[in-house]
């Protein structure tokens, strides 16, 4: 007798439905449990998310840059302040 090798027709279509199975599987995973919506949704909060971040960095940036520039504008030490104290007859101490 002679020893046959290969793939029966029922090993081929066994496979095929369990393609089919995953097919139909993924498909209400993606669509009707809404795996599509939820993503378009995350990738929108992202974005918003990032743009309220860029305000916020913006705002607390400006906040720095005022507040080192009143820094600067009493010379780092308070002196104009201790000048100015000085001259109204208040006498204090800048620590």
């Amino acid at each position: 007798m002679k020893k046959e090798e290969g793939i029966t027709l029922v090993a081929l279509i066994i496979t095929i439905i369990v393609l089919i199975i995953l097919a139909a599987v993924t498909l209400k995973t993606l669509v009707v449990d809404g795996v599509l919506n939820l993503a378009s949704q995350g990738s929108i909060n992202y974005s918003q998310a990032q743009s309220n971040e860029v305000s916020m960095l913006n705002e607390m940036s400006g906040k720095l840059d005022d507040t080192l520039k009143q820094i600067q504008d009493v010379g780092g030490t308070g002196e104009r302040r201790r000048k100015k104290d000085r001259a109204n007859g208040n006498i204090c101490k800048v620590i």
